[in-house]
């Protein structure tokens, strides 16, 4: 399940994202708060994948593979960044 969520991250000038917080409401609407304790972006060959669009261009995705306290307890979640639109989305 994809859901579009808000992250405080750092571009750096070489094209390197730095992911460093995550913000998204639970089931009841809540909003939390989740610093990244470490994260990895997978390579070109296994992160980026590529979707044809309606409009002859493409959208690439960006993954990385974050850890994340949830209540006392460490949890993996995959966070999508897609280049054209700026959008994240949390896949979890």
């Amino acid at each position: 399940m994809e859901k579009p969520i808000e992250v405080i991250c750092q571009h750096k000038t070489d094209g390197t994202i730095l992911p460093i917080k995550i913000k998204c409401d639970d089931e009841d609407g809540e909003y939390h708060v989740y610093r990244i304790l470490s994260f990895r972006e997978l390579a070109p060959g296994e992160s980026s994948v590529t979707l044809p669009s309606t409009i002859n261009a493409t959208k690439v995705l960006r993954r990385f593979d974050c850890k994340i306290h949830v209540f006392g307890k460490e949890k993996c979640v995959s966070l999508l960044y897609n280049t054209c639109t700026g959008r994240w989305d949390l896949r979890a």
